[in-house]
């Protein structure tokens, strides 16, 4: 397991549901849900990357250290 999984896993499981339908879609120009998303390193602290829950456009989520 990478650090970014293991950083993401240490996160309580109520707030990482919360991180994950708190994405902004530019698209839909509104808060959604990400889907189909992978978790990275970044230098700020992890980054969820994937797909809007409403429309499929690509969104990301940074959570910062």
């Amino acid at each position: 397991m990478d650090n970014a999984n293991k950083e993401w896993l240490k996160i309580p499981n109520e707030i990482r549901n919360q991180l994950i339908r708190n994405v902004w879609c530019a698209t839909c120009s509104d808060v959604v849900k990400i889907t189909n998303y992978v978790i990275q390193s970044h230098k700020l602290g992890i980054i969820l990357d994937g797909k809007c829950g409403t429309c499929g456009q690509e969104v990301s989520r940074i959570i910062e250290k």
